[in-house]
This record gives C-alpha cells, sequence and structure tokens, in this order.
C-alpha cells in the first residue's frame, strides 16, 4: 500500500492515484495516472467490461495486437480498431456506446504511447477488466442465488 501511495505521489506527481493489482500466478498490473485524466474512463471500461453481454475476450484481443501497433498510426486508426474489438465481443450493447468508448481509449492510448509507450495503457485496460471480474461474479452468484429461492 506504501508502495502504491510513494507510486502516485512520485511517478504521478500531484493529484494522481496508483492501482496494483498482485496476481495469483505471480506477477503485477501497476498504473499510476492522474485522477483527472483517466479515472473516469476507468469507471466507464470496468462497467462496460462487468456486464455479461461483454466477453473478458475484448481486452484480451485488444492486448494481441496494441503491442505491435506501429508508433506512427493515427489516433482514428486507433479506434476503429477498439470499436471493431468492442463490437466482436458483445451481444448486446448500444454502437454509440462502444463508438464513445473507442474514442475515449483511442485518445488516451495517444497521450500515453507519447509519454510512456503502450504498456501503460495495456495495464489500464488488464486493471479494469480484473475489476470488472468482481462485478460479474457478484451478479452471477446474486442472480444464481434468486433463481434457487
Amino acid at each position: 500500500l506504501r508502495l502504491a501511495e510513494n507510486r502516485a505521489k512520485n511517478d504521478g506527481r500531484r493529484d494522481a492515484y496508483s492501482i496494483v493489482v498482485v496476481k495469483r500466478s505471480g506477477g503485477a498490473l501497476y498504473f499510476t495516472d492522474k485522477w483527472n485524466r483517466s479515472f473516469e474512463l476507468l469507471k466507464r471500461v470496468t462497467d462496460y467490461f462487468s456486464t455479461a453481454e461483454v466477453s473478458r475476450r475484448a481486452v484480451y484481443g485488444i492486448q494481441s495486437w496494441i503491442k505491435n501497433f506501429p508508433v506512427d498510426a493515427g489516433e482514428e486508426m486507433l479506434r476503429t480498431l477498439f470499436f471493431d474489438q468492442l463490437n466482436a465481443h458483445r451481444a448486446i450493447s448500444s454502437r454509440s456506446e462502444i463508438d464513445m468508448l473507442s474514442k475515449d481509449l483511442s485518445q488516451l492510448a495517444c497521450q500515453f504511447r507519447q509519454i510512456d509507450g503502450l504498456e501503460k495503457f495495456e495495464n489500464f485496460l488488464l486493471i479494469a477488466e480484473f475489476l470488472a471480474r468482481s462485478v460479474r461474479n457478484e451478479t452471477a452468484v446474486s442472480d444464481n442465488v434468486s433463481n434457487s429461492i
């Protein structure tokens, strides 16, 4: 906890937050950023991934191509690729919601790419997916209990 606090103060400078996810299999994901830049988007992406209509594979689909994404490719290309992945891994969701999410993700990815590279953005997505798991699991347990009664 202290390391995360120090990371927020040192890496994020002022008005920053830091999230650390320690995996059971070992290793960890780190994400530190300014409150005003990415926190609302992190909540939106987590909410999106937490719905039963969206497959967890969407994050892993993005992760598979983002590592090899050309440095000189523009925001519009990123937006199109995000849209394709998010749209392909949903059962029911509005195309306008996916379009807005794709736009915001592509802007954030471009900001991170210029400063820190895409590893920070990749961690952002993986942490959002990790946080969404607990919501999906709670919903599944609640649905099972309701169906049993």
